[in-house]
């Protein structure tokens, strides 16, 4: 079968999108939602049943509902994985958006990150089973319910999965001018928080340790830090202190985003801040700690992430699309299986925009023919026309 007709395949699972992306955008799967999870989950499983392999609920912990995991051809010579999410920031407590179609555009909750992605998925291994080479490469799907928190459980799994596998597809949206991405910038969350010692700021407010004051100085130290030439960020994103405005506040706390596209700048933010908060306690006799909350590696590009983003661009022009390299500076799973030593691409979602806000859209036909350069990029891995490396 040639590579038209395996991305011909692809297109025509997706006879039905119409019908089945609104319903999924109907579904409040939100991080803390277990029901609205609970009922992606089904859908996908029902829809991952379509495919050779078995499809499975895996628990990640023992409250909520797992990541859908399908495996297919474990022992075969070549292994891929592909991964996604079915978490959005969308809750039930929130007024959803309205679901609408405007011409060949679909906006609604989660159309484009990533329920539109994972449309893009499964369709590109409907398309790519119908290859004859389909037996030389096997696949591990894995979709996960918690990556809008940063994948605190979906990590650790999808950590565990890379090493018998030789890359990594991550089906986030497209980036810019439909581009393949390549590289993301790795975050790191730090909390800071001060404690002082209360007192009345009428009678006596010298006996006290104003918390607030000390944290200021240690957010201006922190932002300071950023660098963006060296596309070092440093965001004081909250702050908050004090109880009443007549009292010394005893207790600050800040938490504050750094992005690098490396690891040490990530690191050095943080030994930098806690030198400054040694600084301020010795001063202003407080207690300060600085404590990191959330960690992301960087997704950097090696020359085998490289090589697969040049194989899409070229599956890609195959079916009518362009797809160059990217480089972003947001966090997805592809930053913790790059982190994980595995060799990955993103971005090979449809075209969409508007993330995470009311007017979330995704242009439909290009969940098609994302679906259709994805499953032509499988029937190369399958064929050889992609140099194997060493497993993750």
């Amino acid at each position: 079968m040639s590579e038209a007709n395996v991305a011909s395949r692809a297109r025509d699972s997706l006879a039905d999108v119409w019908e089945v992306l609104p319903a999924w955008a109907a579904i409040a799967s939100s991080s803390g939602d277990p029901a609205g999870l609970t009922a992606m989950l089904a859908v996908l499983r029902a829809r991952a049943e379509r495919l050779p392999g078995t499809a499975r609920e895996a628990r990640l912990d023992r409250a909520g509902p797992g990541a859908l995991y399908v495996s297919c051809r474990p022992d075969a010579p070549r292994r891929v994985l592909l991964v996604g999410h079915m978490d959005t920031v969308h809750g039930p407590d929130v007024t959803a958006p309205p679901i609408e179609r405007r011409g060949d555009v679909l906006t609604g909750p989660g159309v484009a990150d990533m329920k539109g992605g994972l449309l893009v998925m499964l369709a590109a291994l409907e398309g790519f089973e119908a290859s004859p080479h389909a037996p030389r490469l096997g696949w591990d799907l894995i979709v996960t319910p918690d990556e809008e928190l940063g994948s605190p459980l979906g990590a650790p799994f999808l950590a565990a999965a890379v090493g018998a596998v030789h890359w990594g597809l991550v089906f986030e949206p497209a980036g810019a001018g439909g581009g393949v991405v390549i590289q993301r910038r790795g975050r790191s969350v730090l909390r800071v928080d001060v404690a002082g010692r209360s007192a009345h700021a009428g009678r006596d407010p010298a006996s006290g340790r104003n918390a607030v004051t000390a944290l200021a100085e240690l957010v201006l130290a922190a932002e300071a830090m950023g660098a963006p030439d060296a596309h070092l960020d440093v965001t004081v994103g909250t702050a908050r202190g004090g109880s009443q405005v007549n009292v010394v506040p005893d207790r600050a706390v800040a938490e504050i985003d750094v992005r690098a596209p490396d690891a040490a700048p990530l690191a050095d933010v943080a030994v930098e801040l806690r030198r400054v908060a040694d600084d301020v306690v010795r001063r202003r006799e407080v207690q300060v700690e600085v404590r990191e909350v959330v960690g992301c590696p960087p997704m950097a590009p090696t020359p085998v992430s490289e090589r697969l983003a040049r194989t899409y661009g070229e599956a890609a022009r195959t079916v009518g699309i362009d797809a160059p390299p990217v480089r972003v500076g947001g966090v997805s799973d592809a930053n913790h299986l790059a982190g994980a030593g595995l060799s990955v691409i993103d971005g090979l979602g449809p075209l969409g925009g508007g993330l995470h806000s009311p007017d979330e859209w995704v242009d439909v036909p290009s969940i098609l023919d994302r679906a259709a350069a994805a499953a032509v990029l499988l029937h190369r891995l399958a064929t050889g026309d992609e140099r194997e490396p060493a497993p993750g």
